[in-house]
């Protein structure tokens, strides 16, 4: 459990973070349309996303996460299948795959070395954070683009994936997008504030006819942040996501009980 205790916290930050999305249409001016598409891409309940990310600078170099999913934007539950390049002997145990319901993580990955498929991490034992770092719960993050206020550029008409849509650049003030937000996506966004000194996200949003998010993508500074910054200079994060597939089934249930071992168990609870 040592190596993965130690795998990069950035890793773990980004994956959360990448809980973002939002869009939003119509004659309102782009912070309004973006800040309406978060209830807009919750009320199709659910969908399939894929995920990029990619790493550069700070002390583990460069590495590129990229994968594919599944989420129950009403529910605040999803899968995520993720294969890391780079990261050294991390890569080399191929891709790891994570179920998330609530605060409760489920993590199936070679390099945890455990005696079942899955590992469950949750906010009952030490492990919490890293199971918060490691759930990417998109839906939680859908409120941050309220904080786009007027800093919003209307780009261009695109095609993301065969469905028109339009292309706006911002910047998200994450404080004004917690005042804004309600319950679990304000607790998230306040963390990012007050314990990740994240204050403002620049970023794209590509929203479709009806206001909703099909392709996300932003930057990180990881220099921002006294928590997920590294001491070998600069560092930042690129993540992109594309979402489609809106109203499909979803199995995003938890594996059963007896496939499953505590964190505690593996020594990862302290």
């Amino acid at each position: 459990m040592g190596e993965t205790a130690r795998m990069p916290r950035l890793l773990l930050c980004v994956l959360f973070a990448l809980l973002t999305a939002l869009s939003g249409c119509g004659g309102a001016p782009g912070g309004e349309r973006l800040a309406a598409a978060g209830p807009a891409t919750r009320a199709a309940g659910t969908a399939a996303f894929s995920l990029s990310q990619t790493y550069r600078g700070g002390a583990t170099g460069d590495y590129r996460l990229a994968g594919d999913g599944q989420i129950d934007l009403a529910a605040g539950s999803g899968r995520v299948r993720l294969t890391p390049e780079g990261l050294g002997d991390l890569a080399a145990t191929g891709a790891f795959e994570t179920v998330y319901q609530g605060g409760t993580v489920y993590v199936s990955a070679a390099v945890l070395q455990a005696p079942t498929p899955w590992v469950r991490l949750d906010g009952g034992d030490g492990g919490a954070g890293f199971a918060q770092g490691f759930s990417a719960d998109l839906s939680r993050s859908l409120a941050f683009l309220a904080g786009a206020g007027d800093e919003v550029e209307q780009v261009a008409r695109e095609e993301v994936r065969g469905v028109a849509t339009t292309r706006y650049r911002f910047t998200a003030d994450l404080e004004a997008a917690a005042a804004a937000a309600e319950g679990d996506a304000a607790a998230w966004l306040r963390e990012q504030v007050a314990d990740r000194g994240l204050t403002r996200l620049p970023g794209e949003a590509w929203l479709d006819g009806e206001g909703r998010l099909r392709r996300l993508r932003y930057s990180l500074d990881l220099d921002q942040s006294p928590t997920a910054g590294t001491a070998a200079g600069s560092a930042a994060v690129e993540t992109t996501v594309e979402y489609y597939d809106f109203g499909l089934p979803v199995d995003v249930a938890p594996p059963p009980p007896d496939q499953v071992t505590d964190l505690s168990a593996l020594g990862g609870g302290t």
